[in-house]
Order: C-alpha cells, then structure tokens, then sequence
C-alpha cells in the first residue's frame, strides 16, 4: 500500500488521540504542573494534529457520512486537531505555557473521555475511507 495523505490522515488522528488519552490519564495521576509542559510535547501535537487536520480538511468531500451527528461529530474533530495544532505550534513560537492556566486540573477528566471518543471515531473514519 502506497502512503499517502488520503489514507494515512485518520491513522495520525488516531494516534494523535491515543497519545492524547495517555497524556492526560497521566495528568491524573502525577497532576503535573501546567507552565512545565515540555516543547517537544507541543512538537508532537503541532506535527500529529496539524496533519491530521489537514487530511480531515481536504477529504471531507470523500466522506459518506451517516447522519447529521455524523457530520457534527466530524466537524468537532476537524475544529480540536487545527486548533490544537495552532495553539501547540503557539507555545513553541513563543515558548509558553501560559495558555495551559486556563484549563483546571480537572479538565483531564473530561479530556480522557473525548479524546477516547474522537479516537474510536478516527478508527471508524479510518475503515469507512480505506475499504
């Protein structure tokens, strides 16, 4: 199988979730402080969520989508990896961490869930689109 684009964006997506849901199960065992968020973490996010949102962006018209909460869920995923990727490459640009004091240290909590839940719905976009 030849890589490309078109076949690879929900794999990184998937990946890019996976890593995510350790990240903050992580987060809820150690609570790490925010401003020390390492910049190569803001690397791998910038790098695996900007291609991922990239391919969401450009095969959206390739997707047969199911219903509406389809369409909503895939537009939800597409709008977290972009600005994800925006706001990671952000902290690296300007190295900061400043932006992370805004989420509580709960905020893993819920974070496990969705990412957990985006990355299932990566795996299945990743299936619909290399049938």
């Amino acid at each position: 199988m030849k890589l490309t684009l078109r076949n690879t964006f929900a794999k990184i997506a998937i990946l890019t979730y996976s890593l995510g849901t350790i990240g903050h199960i992580v987060a809820i065992i150690f609570n790490p402080p925010l401003d020390q968020m390492p910049v190569e973490a803001h690397g791998v996010v910038t790098i695996l969520a900007g291609y991922a949102g990239i391919g969401f962006i450009l095969f959206i018209k390739k997707v047969d989508f199911k219903n509406l909460p389809d369409k909503i869920i895939y537009g939800l995923i597409l709008f977290h990896l972009s600005t994800s990727a925006l706001i990671h490459a952000y902290s690296i640009i300007w190295d900061t961490n400043d932006w992370l004091s805004f989420f509580a240290p709960s905020y893993s909590y819920f974070a496990v869930i969705y990412f957990a839940s985006f990355g299932y719905y990566s795996l299945k976009m990743d299936k619909r689109l290399n049938k």
